[in-house]
């Protein structure tokens, strides 16, 4: 059972409603989401019950409080939205999770932090015209200011929109993010930088 769900039935429980009932699970934990500080969790129980649309509302007007760091969550969240055609929800997830991997300098992960910025790059096409995030040219100009001497990450991610292949999906297990990515990249260091005010959010 997912949280979300779980989440959901305990709601009902406590009120005193049967839990069989979705419509009823939903609107109970609808107003428990709008409630949860954390916003993965929020975001999945909205998934969960068939809220995709309120689901990614959550993850964008709380992007600074996503833990980009909540690999085993963030990824399969990010996965879902994006199968289900909500870019900018997906685009949430996972530059929080690029973002989180470049913070600790983590030179392992660089790899899974370059498929995730040409994923960016790929949902940048699918975003409304208007949304409170940064455009994707901001957010990538904000990373390269921010991180130019990180110059594996960005040799890999050179590479990679070069080729044009997706790598194969991050493992999933419950591993903290980064201690099973393998090393990719070689030195490579852009020729300029840009400024911006913020990677992630206007």
């Amino acid at each position: 059972m997912s949280d979300g769900r779980r989440l959901a039935l305990a709601v009902s429980q406590e009120q005193g409603r049967p839990a069989s009932s979705h419509d009823d699970a939903r609107a109970h934990a609808s107003k428990v989401a709008a409630a949860q500080a954390d916003p993965i969790t929020a975001a999945q129980l909205l998934l969960e019950l068939g809220d995709a649309g309120a689901a990614e509302a959550v993850l964008v007007s709380a992007f600074d409080r996503i833990e980009g760091s909540d690999y085993p969550r963030l990824v399969p969240l990010a996965e879902a939205l994006q199968t289900r055609n909500f870019a900018l929800g997906a685009t949430a997830c996972y530059r929080a999770l690029l973002l989180a991997i470049l913070a600790r300098a983590y030179a392992r992960a660089y790899g899974h932090a370059a498929s995730y910025l040409r994923k960016l790059r790929q949902l940048a096409a699918q975003l409304p015209p208007q949304h409170s995030l940064a455009s994707h040219e901001a957010f990538e100009a904000g990373l390269r200011a921010s991180h130019p001497r990180k110059t594996a990450f960005w040799s890999t991610g050179s590479r990679q929109v070069d080729r044009a292949a997706p790598w194969p999906s991050p493992v999933r297990g419950g591993t903290p993010p980064g201690l099973k990515h393998p090393p990719r990249g070689e030195a490579w260091r852009p020729a300029g930088t840009a400024t911006t005010a913020h990677p992630g959010k206007v």
